[in-house]
């Protein structure tokens, strides 16, 4: 009776989505993948940004023979069902050129990539030899957000993590309204990030908005994040107009420039 144990595992996380693995993110096997799964009798089970492969333990010494003295490598496609997700990303995953390559080695902490998450040296050129190894033309035109490669040189279980970062930008709040004759204020119900008050400022339409600017990058974030609110602030005392303040969108960022450097800037609108 076939007993099928673990070969590897690889969770993917993206810091927009949270900590936990992204359902967004999935993995997709080249058709030399497909088969070389076939030929070595493993099975995979792929749920929730989590993805498992799986051997049959009565059949450990085919699969040493397939490895060999090298190893069974099996590439993969790393796809997104969020669109959205590749924009939201730092660095980002879509570059004119290049393409994020992704390759196991057990000597690092999480075995995909040498820094805790990923970063520009994992980018290599279109032309690059490692890409032609396995990429068809119709990959140039329609690229994967990586090529992620696994190489099994043996049959005890491995745990591999590929972990995105959030793109970070300066959040600047541009609030319309009136306020009553009070000053208003942008703070950080946990005093971690403050913003600068920037005064009226013009907008698109020809009208003005109280305008504050972070003082330092925040990453974007679809769930939970940093909990920003408005107050307003009078001689005598402080109340909140908006306890939570929405998030930045990567649909309002552009690059500004802040402190005299080129840099991401999201717009937020808040109608009091």
């Amino acid at each position: 009776m076939s007993r099928y144990a673990t070969l590897f595992e690889l969770s993917m996380h993206h810091a927009y989505m949270g900590e936990m693995a992204c359902p967004a993110l999935r993995l997709e096997p080249l058709d030399a993948c497909r088969i070389a799964l076939a030929r070595a009798g493993l099975l995979i089970r792929s749920k929730g940004g989590v993805l498992q492969v799986l051997h049959d333990e009565t059949l450990a010494d085919q699969l040493a023979e397939l490895s060999g003295d090298s190893s069974l490598t099996l590439v993969w496609y790393l796809r997104s069902s969020e669109p959205s997700l590749a924009g939201c990303s730092e660095p980002p995953l879509m570059q004119t050129g290049k393409l994020l390559y992704l390759e196991s080695d057990d000597a690092h902490r999480h075995g995909m990539h040498r820094e805790a998450y990923v970063t520009e040296s994992n980018f290599v050129s279109l032309d690059d030899e490692r890409l032609n190894a396995w990429l068809v033309p119709r990959d140039y035109l329609l690229p994967p957000l990586a090529l992620v490669v696994i190489h099994v040189r043996d049959v005890n279980p491995r745990r591999y993590r590929i972990r995105l970062q959030a793109l970070r930008s300066f959040w600047r709040y541009r609030v319309l309204g009136e306020f009553d004759g009070h000053d208003v204020e942008v703070v950080d119900s946990e005093g971690r990030m403050e913003f600068e008050p920037l005064g009226e400022l013009q907008i698109i339409g020809g009208r003005t908005a109280a305008t504050f600017l972070s003082k330092e990058t925040v990453p974007l974030s679809a769930r939970g994040g940093p909990r920003f609110a408005l107050h307003a602030r009078s001689a005598k005392h402080s109340r909140a107009l908006v306890e939570r303040l929405p998030h930045a969108s990567v649909a309002n960022t552009r690059i500004e420039p802040v402190n005299g450097a080129s840099s991401r800037v999201t717009d937020i609108y808040v109608n009091l």
